[in-house]
């Protein structure tokens, strides 16, 4: 060990405080950033493309800090809720805010008995931290315990989850960040009980394999991103290598990759001017898993996007992306410049264009608002036949407020997501808008819709309560009496075919299914970087066309550690 903390040191070399990593789009950071924008603290915090670098974040905070100090944050004052989050948020991503009554290195303190208390102490904890001339070092060891019980219909199947792993991360040359992430654990019990309520495990290979005794999981996460300001007012990113994203607005499951897939493996590039923020990447996904390895394939997925962000009236965007497979990598659309549909004809019209609209209010105090308008292929040729099969669109409008009547630390969501049929779904199902058989976008899938109602309140900085419910419907294909199959567009796998689908396709054809789900967590941090949250999902699907229902409730408890 001792080898390997004096490579590290020799490497990172003398003291620097740049930070260019990236913040997990899961941190709860995000929701105190976004709170504190609708609040008037800050301007738009580019929730578009997240994740944001980690000195992106120390930025909004220390605009949130800055602007609480002026005449009109003293109008509007910070709660104490609020002052202790950014307190905590500080210590956690500012190297600069941390000192030794703060912060605890386990390989660092002075002796044996320091590194155990600390263990146990209210400190930002960390198995090692290094800071040099030219570059700063940070190892973190993670814990994930978890167990899970069903409730309803039965009471007898549960699950257990215990995972451990570290990552590494920090800046060199004061420009380029790192990070390294790698978590394995076991999953004991019912299998299935556990990817119900973590669906993530459904897009693991170890998981899904189940080929030994024990389930078990394997995550990992590594880039390098690069970031310069070549003038006062542009700044450039260029980033290689894995990480979860999100892309695009919205309150619940963006339209466009909502982060709730798996990671993708990216090459990426971020300019922001002033107004305009621009991004574009390709990212490498995997098609559903298959026993039979020669049937396993690697898809792309291709995106543009410019927002034009004015901070006392709206961010206005456009974007575009296509998701292809069958080659490598394609310099068409891996080049940052161009129009992704003429390319695509130049391509020979093999690959699945989608464009998109985006738009999100800064003018209200308290009240913001959003929305998406999402193009699957034919852009603009059946906007005036809302029932044809190639009208494969989609919108989501969602409404947040925070603080409303007074009520200091709550905010309140509500979003509507309406798809079409057949969106995501594309004429070669290789194509489709998926990784490893989950769809990148809203997970309702196509031929569906659904609201979106979220509640958050922060009791304190260390006890947070969030509730949720949606209500989805959604159109099923199904067997006539005939035996016939018919499509109605409800399968992403399933793509339309004039000649066999005919060519009206009006929206909830087929049989139809709602499903109604609500969760209640509640996270308790008795001390830092210890996070329990205690979590209730009630799920209840009704089959209207066969007018059969069920019901699935869970209760479970997570321990998440970080040192």
């Amino acid at each position: 060990m001792k080898k390997i903390i004096l490579l590290i040191l020799i490497f990172t070399g003398g003291i620097s405080y740049a930070q260019m990593d990236n913040i997990p789009i899961a941190n709860p950071v995000y929701d105190y950033l976004k709170n504190m924008n609708i609040k008037g603290y800050i301007g738009p915090i580019n929730d578009q493309d997240l994740p944001l670098a980690r000195n992106k974040v120390i930025g909004f905070l220390n605009e949130i800090d800055s602007y609480s100090k002026t005449t009109e944050g003293i109008n509007n004052p910070m709660s104490s809720v609020e002052k202790e989050l950014l307190n905590k948020y500080y210590i956690q991503f500012d190297a600069s805010k941390r000192n030794k009554q703060n912060t605890t290195d386990f390989l660092n303190e002075d002796s044996f008995s320091e590194s155990v208390n600390g263990i146990f102490s209210d400190k930002q904890k960390f198995f090692l931290r290094y800071k040099g001339k030219s570059g700063n070092f940070s190892m973190e060891l993670l814990n994930r315990d978890q167990y899970i019980n069903t409730l309803a219909p039965e009471t007898k199947s549960n699950a257990k989850i215990l995972g451990f792993g570290g990552k590494i991360f920090g800046t060199i040359f004061d420009h380029l960040g790192y990070n390294l992430t790698v978590e394995a654990g076991l999953i004991g019990g019912n299998p299935d009980v556990a990817a119900a309520v973590e669906p993530w495990l459904r897009y693991n290979y170890k998981f899904v394999e189940g080929v030994e005794e024990i389930r078990s999981y394997s995550l990992t996460q590594g880039y390098l991103r690069y970031q310069t300001k070549p003038t006062e007012d542009i700044t450039f990113s260029a980033f290689i290598g894995r990480d979860k994203i999100k892309t695009g607005f919205g309150y619940d499951q963006s339209l466009i990759i909502s982060g709730n897939g798996p990671d993708l493996d990216m090459i990426k590039f971020n300019i922001d001017w002033g107004i305009l923020k621009f991004v574009s990447y390709t990212g490498a996904t995997v098609g559903p898993f298959n026993q039979d390895r020669l049937k396993n394939y690697t898809k792309y997925v291709a995106t543009n996007m410019f927002v034009f962000s004015l901070p006392k009236l709206f961010d206005l965007g456009v974007g575009e992306q296509q998701v292809y497979s069958g080659r490598g990598v394609d310099i068409a659309y891996l080049t940052p410049i161009g129009f992704y549909k003429f390319l695509e004809h130049d391509l020979q019209d093999r690959d699945n264009g989608t464009f998109y609209f985006l738009f999100q209010s800064n003018f209200l105090k308290n009240l913001q608002f959003n929305g998406t308008f999402y193009m699957d292929e034919n852009f603009f040729g059946q906007l005036g036949n809302m029932s044809a099969g190639q009208n494969k669109t989609a919108y989501q409008v969602g409404l947040m407020t925070y603080e409303p009547a007074g009520i200091k630390n709550l905010a309140l969501k509500f979003s509507y997501t309406k798809l079409r049929p057949f969106v995501y779904s594309h004429v070669n199902p290789e194509n489709s808008i998926t990784g490893f058989g989950t769809i990148l976008g809203s997970n309702i899938g196509p031929n569906a819709d659904r609201i979106f109602i979220n509640a958050n309140y922060s009791f304190t900085s260390r006890v947070n309560l969030n509730l949720s419910y949606s209500f989805a419907r959604k159109g099923n294909n199904y067997t006539d009496n005939q035996g016939n199959f018919i499509n109605v567009g409800g399968d992403v796998n399933l793509p339309y075919n004039r000649t066999l689908d005919g060519e009206d396709k009006p929206f909830l054809a087929g049989e139809r299914v709602n499903t109604g789900i609500f969760s209640a967590n509640l996270k308790v941090e008795p001390l830092r970087d210890y996070v329990f949250d205690f979590g209730y999902i009630l799920r209840n699907v009704e089959n209207v066309t066969k007018n059969t229902s069920s019901k699935q409730s869970y209760g479970f408890v997570r321990l998440y550690i970080s040192y």
